[in-house]
């Protein structure tokens, strides 16, 4: 088991959680506060031997007043430091839970051990995953369903109870025997079937800001803001038709009870399940999914459930259905029986007419004088059932209909042309150029992308031809300079290319992809060809003001995604190197790197400009292309003086060397592959808390220990007419100089190489 050094453990090792003793361990009357715990020694614990309900139990938060089990005291003041999980079904191997906890923690630390009732052929157990840094509820709920979503996906069943704020995880233990007699631990005592497996102590803490729940974060809130648009929508509609409902008689029958009775006890009587994050959204019996996709709008109830509007609750509409109360207690109750229910509540006390739990109505009749007409009239209909004026989507989405399956030996291989640019760009993907200010990147984009447009090689590459769209957000006026170059240069009078010249914003999920989308199917009506290209200039003049380093850049892919799929395309970004940086580096998350089919670095060194393909996602990366800027001459302005732009054109000049290229001394030569060795030795691709923006492009994945890499090198170049401090010293100066050079990187007690 791995030992906990203060001077080198990430910092959840530190992190305190609540801790009671059993089910029954409450402080409410006490008013004393509750017993805390690390994360650490949550790791090292070894089983209790303990009734299961008895067994000793933690809580993912670190508030532990006397209040701590309360769900709504967690929701306010906790602060929560690990995400957590429950697998009571499947009968899964540890293999299966380990695989699955490895991948989505992506190098972080994890814990996985068995539940106190786990033996063969009932499998259970607990997950836990300490964050790297404390969160409050909204962003913990929000991990914790990332969590379970992602769990899910890998066949893994959740309990989804552990996203409620106060909810118990039982520690390890093993008790004597299962409820029926079975032993769980041997005539020693010992455990029998007990498992557990971590990732060690040394292994750094969950970023909720990067990797897998990053993005389920950002695809859960992007889901959760179009439902509120789609609710908001549904509320305009719901009361737009009560509105124009005729008063019907016996009304005021129906309007007593929504008057009496709360959409919320309704909702409790028919077995709804209450979200634990927003009391107003509940999850209907009905429902197939874990969402809460039933939410109370002013007295109102309006559900996005597609199970709900099929099976005939309340008013339909497109989205899903909605009602009061009384629909309620018409479908749940009385199997939708409108003249049942009502008949039911003309049975119940005048006066108390609250319904109640069982619903069976009161055996007095209450002497009713005057009953509506649809009671009396045999098979009609109240008026209160409104029509249905629109199909439910779900209900075709229902109908049967399978995803395609391509067999193994009827799957051949594509031998249509899978290129845009001939091994360069493919024709369905994700480029990006990117590259500091003024190296041309945009220039070169604008020129390839032209070519394509008329269907002519590029650089003795074939292409091929298809509209393309510009979209221009940043230097509007020099874009169409640029164009109007072109156009004189290689005396062209037309190509199927077309300018957006605005600002935009593809990030947020309310921002304009659907205008964008809508503008590019016009713009199609023009030219008899499909949508080859789109080139998006530039990412930082589209992020809508998000976070490049941070998750936003998740969220930012998936919508330009979107644009490439719903055109068969390829989509181009524009992207920029940092501008303190030496090193192959785009800006922002690494989730843009590992999402392109295609990088391109444009480099100005003061001679010609060079594109480099830096990723080729499917094939072996195309040479650099070596270009020049050749000024074109496009008229006069008002004063008289020349207006001018520029065009690409090739170059068979050499690109200079890069300063990093200098020779390296004997004592820093050694340095340097000790480096390389230590990484091939001890290094890591994952598990290391640098921070994303400390990272360059070209780190090369694997990270170790700066202590490691200084006491090899150290080694290396011992001495023994040198002293141990003179050694050290020639040590820093030889890593400081490598940083210099931009071929290492340090950041903390981690060390990298760059390519």
């Amino acid at each position: 088991m791995a030992t906990v050094h203060s001077n080198a453990a990430p910092s959840w090792n530190g992190f305190r959680v609540t801790t009671f003793a059993g089910q029954h361990d409450s402080h409410i009357d006490t008013g004393e506060d509750y017993r805390t715990i690390t994360l650490a020694s949550i790791f090292e614990s070894k089983p209790q031997a303990k009734p299961k309900m008895a067994g000793n139990a933690f809580l993912a938060s670190s508030y532990h007043n006397y209040d701590a089990r309360s769900h709504e005291a967690q929701r306010a003041h906790g602060s929560f430091v690990a995400l957590v999980g429950d697998i009571d079904k499947g009968n899964l191997a540890l293999a299966a839970i380990q695989s699955a906890a490895e991948a989505f923690s992506d190098g972080s630390a994890w814990l996985v051990y068995s539940s106190a009732h786990s033996r063969d052929g009932d499998q259970r157990w607990r997950i836990v995953f300490p964050l790297d840094e404390p969160c409050q509820f909204e962003q913990w709920f929000d991990a914790q369903t990332a969590l379970f979503t992602f769990m899910e996906a890998s066949g893994i069943p959740m309990d989804h109870a552990l996203s409620r704020a106060g909810q118990p995880i039982y520690l390890p233990n093993v008790p004597a025997a299962y409820k029926d007699g079975t032993p769980l631990r041997d005539e020693a005592g010992e455990p029998i079937y007990y498992q557990s497996a971590h990732s060690g102590l040394d292994a750094v803490g969950l970023d909720l800001r990067r990797g897998i729940v990053a993005g389920g974060i950002a695809s859960l809130r992007q889901k959760r803001a179009a439902d509120d648009r789609e609710r908001e929508a549904l509320k305009a509609e719901a009361a737009k038709r009560y509105a124009a409902k005729p008063r019907q008689d016996g009304a005021n029958i129906i309007e007593t009870f929504n008057a009496s009775t709360s959409v919320e006890t309704m909702l409790a009587l028919c077995d709804y399940q209450q979200s634990p994050r927003n009391g107003d959204d509940w999850r209907s019996p009905q429902q197939a999914g874990d969402t809460y996709a039933t939410r109370v709008i002013d007295g109102k109830w309006i559900s996005l459930s597609a199970s709900d509007a099929a099976s005939g609750l309340g008013s339909k509409c497109k989205s899903g259905c909605f009602g009061d109360a009384y629909d309620l207690y018409v479908h749940y109750k009385h199997g939708g029986d409108h003249k049942e229910a009502y008949r039911t509540l003309g049975r119940e006390q005048r006066g108390a007419n609250v319904v109640q739990g069982n619903f069976r109505g009161h055996e007095q009749d209450p002497g009713y004088q005057e009953m509506p007409d649809w009671v009396q009239s045999g098979d009609a209909e109240p008026d209160y059932d409104l029509d249905i004026v629109e199909e439910v989507a779900a209900e075709k989405a229902s109908s049967g209909k399978l995803l395609p399956l391509e067999w193994f030996d009827q799957i051949d291989a594509q031998l249509d042309a899978n290129w845009l640019v001939d091994d360069l760009i493919p024709s369905q993907g994700l480029c990006l150029v990117y590259g500091h200010p003024g190296c041309g990147k945009s220039f070169f984009a604008l020129d390839m992308a032209m070519h394509v447009a008329g269907g002519q090689a590029w650089r003795d590459r074939d292409v091929e031809q298809g509209l393309v769209i510009y979209i221009g957000a940043e230097g509007q006026r020099g874009l169409r300079q640029r164009v109007a170059a072109f156009r004189k240069h290689h005396d062209v009078k037309d190509l199927p290319f077309a300018l957006i010249p605005v600002e935009i914003n593809l990030l947020a999920d309310d921002g304009d992809l659907n205008a964008l989308i809508d503008t590019i199917k016009e713009a199609a009506k023009r030219y008899n060809l499909p949508i080859a290209m789109i080139v998006v200039d530039t990412l930082a003049r589209t992020f809508g003001g998000g976070d490049e380093i941070g998750s936003d850049m998740v969220a930012y892919i998936n919508n330009v995604g979107r644009l490439q799929a719903m055109f068969a395309c390829t989509t181009m970004v524009i992207h920029h190197r940092p501008k303190d940086s030496t090193n192959e580096t785009p800006r922002g998350h690494g989730s843009l790197w590992g999402a392109c089919d295609t990088i391109i670095l444009v480099e100005d060194k003061g001679g010609p400009k060079q594109a480099k393909v830096t990723k080729q996602k499917d094939a072996e990366p195309a040479p650099p292309v070596v270009f020049e800027l050749r000024v074109v001459e496009l008229g006069e302005d008002e004063k008289g003086r020349p207006v001018t732009s520029c065009v690409v054109v090739g170059s068979d000049s050499k690109i200079l060397q890069d300063k990093k290229a200098d020779t390296l001394s004997d004592g820093q030569r050694i340095t340097f592959e000790t480096l390389c060795r230590t990484l091939a030795d001890t290094g890591s691709t994952r598990g290391h808390d640098v921070p994303e923006k400390a990272l360059t492009f070209g780190f090369e994945t694997r990270v170790c220990r700066l202590s490691e890499w200084v006491s090899r090198t150290t080694s290396a170049l011992s001495d023994p007419d040198k002293s141990p401090d003179t050694i050290a010293r020639t040590i820093r100066r030889y890593r400081d100089r490598l940083q210099a050079l931009g071929i290492v990187g340090v950041y903390g007690d981690f060390a990298w190489r760059i390519k």
